[in-house]
């Protein structure tokens, strides 16, 4: 459907993305310099984390997303123990009154909520890396 929908506004001249989950939205997926800027500020996480010895001192939120589970998941974190950081931001991703469906997408033989959470996952990970100065890809 979402094909058929992009089609239809391409004859009409309008640019459209279809992430799938809407939060795995990134600026290079669209030309289009409105599409570009919002997702800027808003799609797949990006987060800039700081420690205090071995725990989490702040998490600064790069890009959210679009739901503002990034920022929930960014709160949660402060004071929690680098090593538990990434486990626990999945289980606050799942806390989060997430829109995305639990149920099974046969595309990905995943649930959209499980894809979402990873890129939660992810994006702590890539934090934690980035302070302590461990280039990640």
């Amino acid at each position: 459907m979402a094909k058929q929908i992009k089609g239809k506004l391409e004859r009409m001249g309008v640019d459209m993305v279809y992430p799938v989950p809407f939060c795995s939205v990134a600026e290079k997926d669209s030309q289009n310099q409105h599409i570009r800027e919002f997702a800027k500020h808003f799609g797949r996480p990006e987060l800039e984390i700081a420690f205090e010895l071995e725990n989490i001192k702040q998490v600064k939120v790069l890009r959210d997303a679009p739901c503002g589970s990034t920022r929930y998941v960014a709160e949660g974190l402060v004071g929690v123990w680098e090593r538990d950081a990434v486990e626990k931001s999945g289980l606050l991703h799942h806390q989060y009154p997430c829109l995305a469906t639990m149920v099974k997408d046969q595309e990905f033989d995943d649930t959209l909520m499980h894809r979402g959470g990873l890129m939660t996952k992810l994006a702590v990970e890539k934090g934690i890396k980035e302070a302590k100065g461990i280039k990640s890809d």
